[in-house]
């Protein structure tokens, strides 16, 4: 038994607008996971997208949104951060997260840092 045993896919597709500096971007598709006898599956959407407000910061956003269905009600994860821009090819980001569940928001008082390198 366990998580070994059971198996997922995500289907996806994306359509992006915009230029590299600023652009948005709006993601669908379906998760579904089976294992030992069960399975489940779920929509799955995505909104992002990015504006650089000086030559070397950037505001970003990021979300992972489920939308309800007959039996479950409806969650949404929400990532708003900043982008510094060190060079070409290289940055690192900062952020928080909340997340929407039950219709109310919830803060994730965990920070969010990602370091991004073009090699």
């Amino acid at each position: 038994m366990g998580w070994y045993r059971t198996r997922g896919v995500l289907p996806f597709a994306s359509l992006s607008f915009g230029t590299r500096t600023s652009n948005i971007a709006f993601s669908g598709g379906y998760g579904s996971f089976w294992g030992s006898g069960s399975n489940a599956g779920r929509a799955a959407m995505s909104a992002a997208g990015m504006t650089k407000v000086s030559p070397k910061i950037s505001l970003v956003f990021d979300s992972f949104i489920l939308p309800p269905t007959i039996n479950r009600s409806s969650f949404a994860l929400i990532i708003p951060g900043i982008r510094w821009h060190q060079s070409e090819g290289k940055a690192i980001q900062f952020g928080f997260a909340g997340f929407i569940a039950e219709g109310e928001a919830f803060p994730l008082p965990i920070p969010m840092v990602q370091w991004f390198r073009k090699l």
